[in-house]
């Protein structure tokens, strides 16, 4: 709740000329429903960036790119547990706590590259 407070008020200041620069018709944060024809990208596990592509990108190509990015994500998430695995009594709780809090954030990202597709594969059919 803080960081939403923080966060979109400042951004919030800066939607027109975000608009302007990009040269889209209109931003918005935390929309209440993703549109159908959208590419998601990831910025960490807090930000997803929606942009509308229907007729633009092909959807095959766009759902072979995020199985990819999804086969590396799952690799860092497996690096990540074998990591947290490896932990012992001696690991300090600061790292434990950030390794724990990485792989949280890697199946985020995971769930959302795999909506995205779900999103791609609705756009092919």
């Amino acid at each position: 709740a803080w960081y939403q407070r923080r966060v979109r008020g400042p951004i919030r200041d800066f939607l027109p000329a975000m608009e302007d620069l990009i040269g889209c018709s209109s931003l918005s944060l935390n929309a209440p429903q993703i549109p159908i024809g959208t590419a998601v990208g990831t910025v960490g596990n807090r930000c997803e960036v929606h942009v509308l592509v229907k007729g633009l990108v092909d959807p095959e190509k766009e759902i072979s790119r995020l199985q990819q990015k999804r086969a590396t994500t799952m690799e860092q998430c497996s690096a990540a547990k074998e990591k947290i695995d490896k932990h012992s009594e001696k690991t300090p709780d600061h790292v434990i706590k950030s390794d724990n809090e990485k792989l949280k954030s890697l199946h985020a990202e995971v769930e959302t590259i795999d909506a995205a597709i779900v999103n791609f594969q609705k756009l092919s059919l």
